[in-house]
């Protein structure tokens, strides 16, 4: 049993309408796991369908030797 210790730094931007586009890094460091730290550099676009439905597809890029190298993503997040 452990702790993760995780930090984020994103920007984004509207592009048209309900698209909109971001950049990530991701930094994730596990205190007792003996995996070192996981390092990504992740893009990706959002669609707002509705008020409360969100579709997302991006990727994730690994940059340090702990991470994937290349992981695609499509997500769906709902506001309840």
């Amino acid at each position: 049993l452990g702790a993760s210790f995780i930090h984020t730094a994103t920007i984004g931007h509207p592009i048209a309408g309900p698209v909109s586009g971001y950049l990530e890094f991701f930094s994730e460091v596990a205190d007792s796991s003996g995996l070192g730290w996981v390092g990504t550099v992740d893009a990706g676009f959002t669609w707002a369908v509705h008020d409360n439905w969100i579709v997302d597809v991006g990727f994730n890029f690994g940059v340090t030797p702990e991470a994937p190298d290349f992981n695609p993503f499509l997500g769906v997040s709902h506001r309840f």
